[in-house]
Formats: structure tokens, C-alpha cells, sequence
């Protein structure tokens, strides 16, 4: 279950459901509006994107892992990481 194990994100839990399922979208409910090249409260300037590949967002939220304990992604790396087909993601 998403959010009760580390490494278990609701994101990453929601992408796995719909990777097995095969379906051809997942949303994720979030309250940012959209993603940006960076932390737009750290960086006024950062690029808001109104679409992405799945490519380009792993490129703004990083490798498919939790290696930065503690910080927190406008969208899992593991799941975008399992998205993209990558299933060594834990």
C-alpha cells in the first residue's frame, strides 16, 4: 500500500496498477499544477511544462530510485521509472 512502506509511494503504487493493467493512462492527484524544470518556491524562473514524455519527466525528477531520502518529487522517480519500463525499480 502507497505511502506505508519505504519505497511505496502512492504514485509509484497507482503507476504499477496501471503498468499490470496495461491502461493507457494513469493520473495522479496532486496539488501542484503542473511540473516544472525545477522547485518553482526555490527557482521563480523554472519552465512549467504543459506536456512531457515519460523521458522527459524522469530527466526533471531523477534516476528510478529513493537514493535522496526525504525529498519529495512532483511525481515518483520510481514510478515514472517503472512507466518508461523499467522493472529493476524495487
Amino acid at each position: 500500500m502507497g505511502g506505508t512502506v519505504p519505497g511505496h509511494t502512492t504514485d509509484a503504487v497507482a503507476i504499477r496498477l496501471a503498468v499490470q493493467f496495461e491502461a493507457d493512462k494513469c493520473i495522479i492527484a496532486t496539488n501542484v499544477a503542473k511540473v516544472h524544470s525545477e522547485d518553482p518556491r526555490e527557482n521563480p524562473g523554472a519552465e512549467s511544462f504543459d506536456r512531457l514524455t515519460l523521458d522527459e519527466l524522469q530527466e526533471i525528477v531523477g534516476p528510478p530510485d529513493h537514493s535522496d531520502a526525504g525529498s519529495s518529487k512532483v511525481v515518483d522517480p520510481v514510478g515514472v521509472g517503472e512507466a518508461r519500463g523499467k522493472k529493476d525499480s524495487p
